[in-house]
């Protein structure tokens, strides 16, 4: 099965408006398409597969990107969305796409719609980029998660910015201090951040993750790495 619409291929099983998180307090985005899609807060993930099983038969991805935007004028589904498909499109925003590099939603979406044909090319199994590539936004944080709420955190606890960065398998602590400069992260990192200080038994108690309405891009300092897109920290 193809992809036929880009927001089903949203991680983890997002559904618009509302992002259908279970387990998570969330606003519903009903204006995500004007509000969020057109900034760089979306990353695409799983081409750590689609280098094992595609990349090789890949030469030259200028033709892909003109068979994408093409093929996505042609998918009526697509087209009702009201993106601009034919918008610039370069080989520069596939790189930083397989770097994990944020795009605009509809850059992401030519970029998945792009390793579909490359796959369709390669004789790759039909579906096969649908089941294993998603697209996972950037866009979360953990209410009144701020700057004097993790100082006061630090002053009851010295080590507690060690502990969440083993804990949540980070490289550096200062992904810490972007989320707490209202830096959107992903639904992973800001749910890890959540479970483990409540099983640090960290205080003040922490609140939920949410859908943060900011422009600002997402932290570098997060640590992105692997092929899934899990919601939460295995047990």
């Amino acid at each position: 099965m193809s992809i036929a619409n880009p927001t089903k291929a949203l991680a983890p099983n997002f559904t618009i408006p509302g992002w259908g998180i279970p387990g998570a307090t969330m606003p519903a985005v009903t204006d995500w398409d004007t509000a969020l899609a057109p900034l760089k807060l979306f990353r695409v993930r799983g081409f750590g597969w689609f280098k094992r099983m595609v990349e090789p038969a890949v030469s030259n991805v200028v033709p892909l990107i003109v068979a994408a935007q093409n093929e996505a004028l042609s998918r009526l589904e697509w087209k009702s969305l009201g993106f601009d498909w034919e918008a610039p499109f370069a080989a520069r925003q596939v790189y930083d796409a397989e770097n994990h590099k944020p795009l605009q939603f509809a850059k992401a979406a030519l970029v998945l719609l792009l390793c579909e044909i490359a796959a369709r090319a390669a004789g790759v199994a039909e579906g096969d980029v649908a089941a294993n590539m998603r697209i996972e936004p950037a866009i979360f944080g953990i209410v009144d998660f701020d700057r004097p709420f993790l100082n006061r955190a630090i002053e009851l606890r010295e080590d507690l910015l060690v502990a969440l960065r083993k804990e949540t398998a980070q490289d550096t602590q200062h992904v810490f201090w972007d989320m707490a400069d209202r830096v959107p992260v992903s639904y992973r990192l800001a749910t890890l951040t959540r479970d483990a200080w409540i099983d640090l038994g960290a205080k003040p108690a922490i609140d939920e993750v949410i859908v943060l309405r900011t422009r600002k891009s997402p932290s570098a300092q997060e640590k992105i790495e692997g092929d899934s897109v899990p919601a939460r920290r295995a047990a």
